[in-house]
């Protein structure tokens, strides 16, 4: 690049040669991968006894990394924390895809048997027809 004139406020510099600038390196914005490491781009890593669960609502889903040892209560708090939601969580239940029961809040997620992976829905209670919320 040639700079022949300098804009008020930016430093003199003398008429530099044009150079490549060196290739950029993907953003890794959450700092979640060791650049040297092997890993899957798409995914970041996660430490051992973390799982990915995902709960869904009518008014949106939420993902996010939760240790085995995290209540469900936490990821239901979560799920509400992040999506805004104005639920009475006591007319509520936490259901696995798939089961007609209700988890127990109280339980870690290792206790409920959940896996990296599994999704749940947040919903009404004795809704009837399988209408969720």
């Amino acid at each position: 690049m040639n700079f022949e004139e300098n804009g008020p406020g930016k430093p003199d510099r003398p008429n530099e040669p044009d150079v490549p600038s060196k290739p950029s390196r993907p953003r890794d914005p959450g700092g979640l991968h060791d650049p040297g490491g092997p890993h899957d781009p798409g995914k970041p890593d996660k430490p051992e006894n973390h799982v990915t669960l995902t709960v869904i609502t009518v008014d949106g889903n939420w993902s996010d990394i939760y240790n085995k040892h995290d209540t469900l209560k936490k990821v239901v708090d979560n799920t509400v924390k992040k999506l805004d939601l104005l639920y009475d969580l006591s007319q509520y239940g936490l259901f696995k895809v798939g089961s007609a029961e209700p988890l127990v809040l109280s339980l870690t997620i290792e206790q409920a048997g959940l896996n990296d992976g599994d999704e749940m829905q947040l919903r009404k209670l004795n809704a009837g027809g399988g209408e969720n919320l």
